[in-house]
C-alpha cells in the first residue's frame, strides 16, 4: 500500500511568472497546485494542449496519505472523484472532520483556500483519480452582475462543499475531460467554463453534503466501519445482518441510526455506491456491460440498467461511449 505524507507549506513556488500580458484565465498559482501534489502524479493538464480559459489536470493519488496542506490559488476549484472509493478527512477548528467518497464526489473549494487533508482508499478499492477544474475569480464576479436584480446587493455566495453529489455537473466535468483528451480547441473549454459558473451560482448556497460528517462520537464510527464493510464487498451478496454486525450494533436500531445519519436506507446507499464503481469500470475499462454489473453487485442486468439510468439519465453502454477511454466492444449495445 503506498503511503504519502507531506509538512505544510506556507507557499509554493511560482513555475510560471504571472503579468498583464499572460493571456491565460486562471493563475500560475494553479498549475504549481497542480504540481505539487505530495505522492500524487497528474496524467493529463489542459495546459499541455492549449487551454487557456481554465486549467484541468486529471491526476492518480496514492492508497493512502496521512496529511498535508493544499497549496493556495485565487481561482475557484472543483475537484470531481474519477476513481476510487474511501474516507477523506479535513482538519478544521481543532478536529478532523471525514467524508466517504467514491467516483462522482465533489468538492469545492474558494480561491485562496488551503486545507490541511488526508484520506485513505477502501479494501479493493480502484486507484484514486480525480480531477480539478480551476476557474478564475474574475469570471465569478462578473456573472454575480448578471444575477443581481436593481436595488440589490451584489453577492458572491460561498463556494466551498466538501463531497457534494451534483450529476449534472458531474457529467459536464466528465465531458470537458474528455474535451481535453480529444484535443478540442479552447473555444470547448472557454463554453464549459461559462456554464459551470452560472450552474454554480445558480444552486447559491444550497450545496448541502451528500451526507453528514463522519466525526467523534461511538456511533459515528460504528456507521463508518458499517460503510467500509460495504466498500470492501460491492460485489458480492450482502445481508443487511452483516452491516449491522460490523456495526456492532442490532439490525432494526442500525437500519434507524444509518437513516438518521445520512437520510438514506442502508440498502439504498449501498446501491450508490455501487453504481459509483459501475461508472468507473465503464469509463477505465472495456469489459462487457453484464460484466460490469456483475462486478458492481448487481447480479440482475435489467435491474442495473434500470438503476443507472435513474442515476446518469444514460444507459450504461451510452455512458461509456461519451465518457470511456478504451474501445467498447460491438457487441455491447445489444445487452443495455
Amino acid at each position: 500500500m503506498a503511503i504519502i505524507s507531506n509538512r505544510a507549506n506556507d507557499s509554493i513556488a511560482h513555475s510560471v511568472p504571472e503579468n498583464a500580458l499572460d493571456p491565460r484565465n486562471y493563475s500560475s498559482k494553479s498549475l504549481d497546485f497542480l504540481s505539487f501534489q505530495p505522492g500524487v502524479a497528474a496524467v493529463e493538464r489542459s495546459d499541455e494542449i492549449g487551454w487557456t480559459s481554465l486549467l484541468t489536470g486529471h491526476s492518480r493519488g496514492a492508497s493512502k496519505c496521512t496529511g498535508y496542506e493544499t497549496g493556495r490559488t485565487p481561482d475557484q476549484r472543483i475537484t470531481v472523484m474519477t476513481g476510487g472509493h474511501g474516507r477523506i478527512e479535513y482538519h478544521e477548528k481543532g478536529q478532523w472532520i471525514g467524508r466517504t467518497f467514491s467516483a462522482g464526489t465533489i468538492f469545492l473549494a474558494e480561491p485562496e483556500e488551503s486545507q490541511w487533508i488526508r484520506w485513505e482508499t477502501s479494501p479493493k478499492s480502484p486507484p484514486v483519480e480525480w480531477l480539478h477544474v480551476f476557474i478564475c475569480k474574475r469570471l465569478f464576479e462578473e456573472a454575480v452582475e448578471v444575477f443581481r436584480r436593481p436595488g440589490q446587493r451584489s453577492h458572491r455566495p460561498n463556494m466551498t462543499a466538501l463531497a457534494i453529489r451534483d450529476g449534472v455537473l458531474e457529467r459536464v466535468m466528465l465531458a470537458l475531460l474528455r474535451g481535453m483528451r480529444d484535443n478540442l480547441p479552447d473555444i470547448y473549454a472557454q463554453a464549459t467554463a461559462q456554464w459551470i459558473v452560472v450552474h454554480l451560482l445558480g444552486r447559491g448556497g444550497n450545496l448541502q453534503p451528500e451526507q453528514p460528517a463522519w466525526a467523534g462520537g461511538v456511533v459515528d464510527l460504528r456507521l463508518q466501519r458499517a460503510i467500509d464493510y460495504m466498500q470492501a464487498h460491492l460485489s458480492e451478496e450482502i445481508e443487511l445482518e452483516k452491516i449491522a454486525e460490523a456495526a456492532a450494533v442490532s439490525k432494526f436500531h442500525f437500519v434507524r441510526l444509518f437513516k438518521a445519519a445520512t437520510g438514506n436506507t442502508p440498502f439504498a446507499h449501498l446501491t450508490e455506491l455501487r453504481l459509483n464503481l459501475a461508472s468507473s469500470l465503464l469509463r477505465r475499462g472495456s469489459d462487457l456491460v453484464s460484466q460490469v454489473a456483475y462486478q458492481s453487485g448487481f447480479k440482475n442486468i435489467t435491474h442495473f440498467n434500470a438503476a443507472f439510468h435513474k442515476r446518469f439519465g444514460v444507459a450504461p453502454s451510452a455512458y461509456r461511449r461519451e465518457f470511456g477511454k478504451t474501445t467498447v466492444y460491438k457487441r455491447e449495445n445489444a445487452l443495455a
